[in-house]
């Protein structure tokens, strides 16, 4: 479950960043929103069973992707090293690393 949360969350991230780096594109905007809620609610479903509070880490990186940039009429290709490229990107290794992290405190043992 968590491995496919992974691949997930690296395909809405690269999905992402494409969208705000290119020319608008609606159908991708529309296909990112949802791909960005069904990864924030699995990753919630998981943080519940890992017993660690995710929400405002999945807050964080659903508004890093959709609060700027997004509309049509504000959209400007971003270049690569944006801050809110960047953003994105880091965002997603948060909430990665904590759910591996909590994953490997809850079921490595010693």
């Amino acid at each position: 479950m968590l491995d496919s949360l992974v691949a997930e969350l690296e395909i809405v991230t690269r999905d992402a960043v494409s969208f705000h780096t290119e020319k608008y594109n609606c159908y991708q905007g529309i296909t990112i929103q949802s791909a960005v809620s069904r990864t924030v609610k699995q990753a919630s479903r998981i943080g519940h069973i890992l017993e660690i509070d995710l929400r405002q880490d999945c807050i964080d990186f659903r508004q890093s992707i959709t609060r700027n940039n997004f509309d049509r009429t504000a959209h400007k290709p971003l270049d690569m090293d944006n801050p809110m490229i960047l953003e994105i990107i880091d965002l997603s290794f948060v909430l990665r690393d904590r759910l591996e992290t909590a994953f490997q405190d809850k079921y490595t043992f010693s």
